[in-house]
């Protein structure tokens, strides 16, 4: 995730370091009956096309198991409004929607990071520009959080703005950019914190002229990405004055202070090692761990921040499972291999998550995002909508209409009548299944079975207490083969259909969705339905 550096370190005067001594408030500490290890999370590339829909759900469940409360989500703008300011794409704005629902079932709490400029906002100037109108980024921002209020419980004002790698702009583009963004986000979702956009490294000059900027009072939440510079060097190596040691972040510390963010928290967005061999003549950045020291690093640096960075109080695990770029040092960050078994450090991590109290908040924790390089990376990055060379299908929606924004075809209701609704989960319409008879169903029009599972899912709201039923049904030749289903009592509010899976069973056969209310007659909405096959 880096560009080429050049280390510089900074010298203090010991004059300059006793008067700043005299100003500055003492770092908060907790006793050592207190004192609590940093809330742990995962970043997870979930939006990215090389993860079918069984994938995702297993990590999540193997995070959930290991104790494992936050996980960090790379949200493309480019993806979710790809074609201008009024329209929202239904496919990817689905997708996400289930993946906050899936980590929120498993009490894992999300902080999305909303990062790479759609087209049509930057003159096509590339993903990486900042939007020519930072207002495009401000209600995208508004409509975002209050689509996910209550949902997502931090979201990240882009990634690793440093770099022209990741944000090809202006520091002062970042800050205004910044600036607008804090009030949508909050104006959309009240409740929830935005995390400023972590540097790469403890980058205390950056950061410095953020604040001189005018960044104080546009984040809740400071954040960065500590790295350690030379890669292979453990959590607790001392801090030589440069930004490339994780110690660095008591300067980090120091400056939100001097400039009166005292009292806000810490982040640690991205950080982690990367298990491989090393080689004669390896660069710093390029230096990898063995699995177990990348194991026993993950563990002493949960220990260390507890004892010495207590401000620090969430951190963010780079990587969930290894991937297959083909670069030794992207490729080995994982907390899981790449077909998804446990590596040491995940063991490590559950061994110790669930045994140990951590902190953070359930408010407060929690892309592409790229792992650390430092001087001459040759890094490729990626779009996260990008497929990836992979042995892995791509899911495709089956459903032409699971929004209905085009109108009410190819569905069908029995025992209902169907209409459009502007009440809606998402975009402009939903469903309304009327009428007061019991056992009201809506059916899609057949659609040809995909080859392997099938996933649905989607929204629906009715009067409190009444039962849906959720269902893939298989037909062939006239004839019902098998079927899938999910039940679900409403709540009165917009709440997820529980996801149903259904692998057909015979070749050229059909399939169709059925939503069904087998307790009420209270009129039924549905909306966001998806149908996904490979």
């Amino acid at each position: 995730m880096r560009l080429s550096q050049t280390k510089t370190i900074a010298w203090v005067s010991t004059l300059a370091l006793v008067a700043a001594l005299l100003v500055l408030p003492l770092a908060p500490q907790a006793s050592a009956a207190e004192a609590t290890p940093p809330a742990f999370g995962s970043q997870f590339h979930a939006t990215w096309s090389d993860y079918s829909e069984t994938e995702r759900v297993a990590v999540l469940d193997k995070l959930a198991s290991a104790g494992i409360k936050w996980v960090r989500i790379d949200v493309g703008w480019t993806s979710l409004q790809d074609t201008g300011p009024l329209e929202w794409n239904q496919y990817h704005l689905g997708k996400l929607d289930r993946i906050v629902d899936q980590a929120q079932a498993r009490g894992i709490q999300v902080l999305a990071t909303l990062w790479l400029t759609p087209s049509w906002a930057n003159g096509g100037a590339g993903s990486r520009k900042p939007p020519t109108d930072p207002a495009d980024y401000a209600a995208a921002a508004r409509y975002l959080a209050d689509h996910f209020k209550g949902r997502i419980a931090a979201w990240e004002v882009w990634n690793e703005p440093n770099l022209d790698d990741f944000f090809d702009g202006t520091l002062a583009g970042y800050v205004n950019l910044l600036k607008v963004a804090y009030p949508a986000f909050k104006l959309g979702d009240p409740g929830v914190q935005v995390v400023l956009g972590g540097p790469s490294y403890n980058d205390t000059d950056w950061l410095r002229s953020a604040y001189e900027a005018g960044a104080q009072g546009s984040f809740d939440v400071m954040a960065t990405h500590p790295y350690q510079g030379i890669a292979d060097a453990p959590p607790e190596a001392a801090d030589d004055g440069s930004r490339y040691t994780m110690a660095h972040v008591s300067k980090v510390y120091e400056l939100m202070q001097q400039f009166g963010d005292g009292a806000k928290k810490v982040w640690f967005t991205e950080f982690g090692w990367s298990d491989h061999d090393n080689w004669t003549g390896a660069s710093n950045w390029e230096r990898g761990v063995s699995a177990a020291q990348q194991a026993d690093f993950a563990v002493r640096t949960l220990e260390y921040l507890k004892a010495h960075h207590p401000y620090v109080t969430n951190v963010f695990w780079y990587n969930e499972r290894n991937r297959s770029t083909g670069n030794v040092q992207l490729d080995n960050y994982g907390l899981l291999n790449r077909d998804l078994t446990a590596k040491p450090v995940y063991t490590a991590l559950k061994q110790y998550l669930t045994s140990t109290p951590t902190g953070g908040t359930d408010i407060e924790p929690p892309v592409v995002v790229e792992p650390p390089v430092v001087d001459e990376s040759p890094v490729v990055v990626e779009d996260p909508v990008v497929v990836e060379d992979s042995p892995v299908s791509v899911p495709v929606q089956l459903l032409s209409n699971g929004g209905f924004e085009t109108g009410i075809a190819p569905w069908t209701a029995t025992k209902a009548t169907l209409s459009r609704t502007s009440d809606a989960y998402s975009g402009a319409y939903a469903l309304k299944l009327s009428g007061r008879n019991l056992r009201k169903t809506l059916r899609l029009a057949s659609v040809t079975a995909p080859q392997s599972l099938a996933i649905a899912s989607g929204h629906v709201k009715a009067k409190a207490g009444q039962a849906i039923k959720f269902r893939i049904v298989e037909i062939a030749n006239g004839v019902v083969v098998g079927h899938a289903m999910a039940t679900v009592t409403t709540t009165g509010a917009w709440q997820p259909l529980p996801d149903v899976a259904y692998d057909a069973t015979s070749t050229g056969s059909s399939l169709q969705l059925r939503v069904k209310q087998t307790v009420g007659r209270a009129d039924v909405l549905v909306d966001a339905l998806s149908l996904e096959g490979n």
